[in-house]
């Protein structure tokens, strides 16, 4: 092993105090015990001023360090943002197992993993997805689609048993159980709170009102709509027998359509008291494969994985249209923030404006539908399809025209 000068000074004149170093041991054996002091403290004060070279390498590692924590400004992240050229018309974004497709003409796919999450804007084409690199580590970027431009990298993601630590280019750090893109940036859920960060922004927090918790899952963009979708808090079958009993009953009364139970509601993040209850009932979603899942506490289950194809698909690639998620969405569209919901145990499905508290029924049918499907696309305008099983579907062109002009 090649020691350096200092190492070999240390070593030597150790060697000198203790039995002496070749002719140099003599010379030591001169000195009195206070000269001896002297020159050892002497030598360990030159020990402890770092060389040119030294001291340069720290810089640099220190630099790096700083450089991974925070390299931007949000000041400097929001003006690359809007460095970004928009698109002349609008766009349509549709999940795929490895990206998504852009206007239903091709794919978009990132080079460093499959995406797993993505929120936008259909009329600013602003996305941002999450893409996975690890078991355990994803990373958020940005993209405007359409620009014919790279996407920058805003944030990375990393778990640890059900907690997730995110931490943007420009320091902010965030601590929680989910993550939601939006076409904004992103929302981090803790249980009853949400951390809604928007690039440029200071981060606001959202609390969940007593007896619901932020839903795993969101189908509309939370950052251009301003509305958030609630779970009821369900009750522990073991702990709460009578409960669990009344909620049979009543979910059995609304799937015969002689009462309602509406355990999803959307509400506005900027007034709480504007809300929209949902004819959902929690039973409908037991059916899905959730991934990597366990009980958190009594009323919330948390997931590990991140990827939604594992519950919100069945085995064999098709939706599972029992999941709340396919049958609850909402959309900033031409001229209302509305909703489109199946609801009442698959038998009707309602368009509702979510800040003028007006609704209608665009479909219904007592015998259900058991597949459903609501697209926006690149002008705005959303359009529904409806299965109707053994009888005949039910088309929908424009369902925003439903709720006739704005108010």
């Amino acid at each position: 092993m090649k020691l350096s000068f200092k190492s070999w000074s240390v070593a030597c004149f150790t060697a000198i105090l203790l039995m002496g170093c070749g002719a140099a041991s003599n010379e030591a054996n001169a000195l009195s015990p206070e000269q001896k002091q002297a020159l050892f403290q002497a030598l360990m004060h030159k020990m402890q001023q770092p060389s040119p070279g030294t001291a340069q390498k720290n810089t640099s590692l220190h630099h790096t360090v700083e450089n991974v924590t925070k390299t931007l400004d949000e000041e400097e992240l929001l003006a690359k943002i809007g460095e970004y050229p928009s698109p002349v018309t609008g766009v349509h974004l549709e999940r795929k197992s490895d990206g998504f497709s852009l206007n239903g003409e091709r794919m978009y796919v990132d080079f460093e993993g499959p995406i797993v999450r993505l929120g936008y804007d259909w009329q600013s084409g602003d996305a941002f997805y999450i893409v996975k690199l690890s078991s355990d580590t994803y990373r958020i970027k940005y993209q405007k689609m359409l620009s014919g431009r790279d996407p920058i990298s805003v944030g990375l993601i990393k778990r640890d048993g059900l907690s997730l630590h995110v931490e943007t280019v420009t320091g902010k750090r965030f601590n929680g159980r989910n993550i939601i893109p939006t076409s904004k940036g992103f929302v981090v859920v803790r249980e009853k709170t949400a951390f809604v960060y928007e690039v440029g922004k200071r981060p606001v927090t959202f609390i969940a009102p007593e007896g619901w918790h932020i839903a795993a899952f969101q189908n509309g963009d939370v950052a251009t709509t301003g509305f958030i979708l609630l779970e009821r808090d369900g009750e522990s079958e073991t702990r709460n027998p009578f409960s669990n009993l009344m909620k049979s009953t009543a979910e059995l009364g609304n799937a015969l359509g002689i009462s309602t139970k509406s355990d999803y509601m959307l509400v506005s993040m900027k007034n709480p008291a504007q809300r929209k209850m949902i004819n959902v009932t929690l039973g409908e979603k037991e059916v899905a494969l959730l991934s990597q899942c366990r009980q958190q506490n009594r009323y919330v289950r948390i997931c590990d994985s991140m990827e939604t194809k594992k519950s919100l698909y069945q085995p064999n690639g098709l939706k599972n249209f029992n999941h709340y998620y396919w049958n609850i969405q909402w959309f900033k569209g031409k001229r209302n923030i509305f909703s489109i919901t199946k609801e009442g145990n698959n038998r009707v499905v309602r368009v509702s404006d979510l800040e003028h508290n007006r609704s209608a029924e665009i479909a219904s049918r007592v015998t259900g539908f058991p597949e459903y499907v609501a697209k926006q696309d690149k002008n705005g305008v959303v359009k529904v399809h409806v299965e109707g099983g053994l009888l005949p579907s039910v088309d929908i062109e424009d369902a925003e025209a439903a709720l006739g002009e704005n108010i």
